[in-house]
């Protein structure tokens, strides 16, 4: 019968190794026989790095070993170019990659998964905390189990990593913040647009006797003025037809701009704290007295 090619060997003697737990010494290929030492011979030593550790732990490294970390892990598997797993149980695979603590794995290239079970996968990317997951470009998981992506690699260098928050935090950075973070077909900035906004930002002053002031409203603002006598309203601007919230607290009455329009039965209550909103529809501004006390 035709050898196989040793490439096929090589495969079938790895799988035998991990799958049984036992050093590999000879590997059956049907009616054949293929040696570890066969395997070395036929493929420039490029072949699963056996270690036996009183006779029973096994590892396996397929490709190039990174020179500067000469040790292999029981139980472990390393693939790849320059890539090692020197803990019990590690697997590293890609390029350069190292996985340096039991039973983590670093895949791609240039990762390093250095915490207990941790994983590193994408390029550069270093998850160091223990149970911790980095991914993507440029990412740093230093806590214990934290989750870090970044996408955003036109800001970040190998220098100006994006970094967890803290032990147990998930940590995204898209590319574009919330535009660049999608649920389905719909991105977060879109979904937030949608919220109603949080509680009212107030605006207090003090007026003093009969004061004429214009009232500039801004989005998302109430206001509370307070003193005596009359509040002239001068000009009331940058309102919408969604309510601006009021207080007019102390005074004895309120001068509204000409052509502005009650709407509702309520009124404006001398010397109380005036509650009231106002509006516009087209071109016509309206106030609504709410209660006073």
């Amino acid at each position: 019968m035709p050898r196989r090619h040793p490439a096929t060997a090589l495969a079938l003697a790895a799988l035998a190794l991990c799958a049984s737990g036992e050093p590999l010494g000879t590997v059956e290929l049907e009616t054949e026989i293929v040696t570890a030492a066969e395997l070395a011979t036929a493929t420039n030593g490029l072949v699963p790095y056996i270690v036996d550790s009183a006779g029973n732990e096994t590892a396996a490294t397929i490709g190039t070993r990174n020179p500067s970390y000469s040790t292999v892990g029981p139980y472990s598997l390393a693939s790849g170019l320059n890539v090692s797993a020197t803990m019990t149980g590690a697997h590293a695979e890609g390029a350069y990659s190292l996985a340096s603590a039991a039973y983590a794995h670093a895949e791609g290239n240039l990762t390093i998964a250095n915490g207990a079970a941790a994983h590193a996968e994408g390029v550069q990317t270093y998850a160091s905390g223990n149970y911790s997951h980095a991914a993507g470009r440029w990412a740093r998981a230093g806590h214990n189990y934290a989750f870090v992506h970044n996408g955003d690699t036109q800001n970040r260098s190998g220098s100006n990593n994006y970094t967890s928050h803290g032990e147990g935090t998930f940590n995204i950075n898209p590319l574009g913040g919330l535009d660049g973070f999608y649920i389905g077909e719909t991105n977060l900035a879109t979904y937030l647009s949608l919220v109603a906004p949080g509680p009212p930002v107030w605006d207090t002053a003090t007026l003093g006797a009969n004061p004429s002031v214009a009232l500039a409203a801004a989005a998302n603002t109430s206001y509370k003025r307070a003193g005596t006598g009359t509040l002239t309203l001068t000009a009331v601007t940058g309102l919408s037809s969604a309510p601006t919230y009021c207080v007019f607290a102390g005074f004895s009455a309120l001068s509204l701009p000409a052509g502005t329009a009650v709407a509702g039965a309520g009124a404006f209550r001398s010397g109380k704290e005036n509650h009231l909103t106002l509006w516009t529809d087209g071109a016509t501004t309206f106030v609504n007295f709410l209660f006073a006390r």
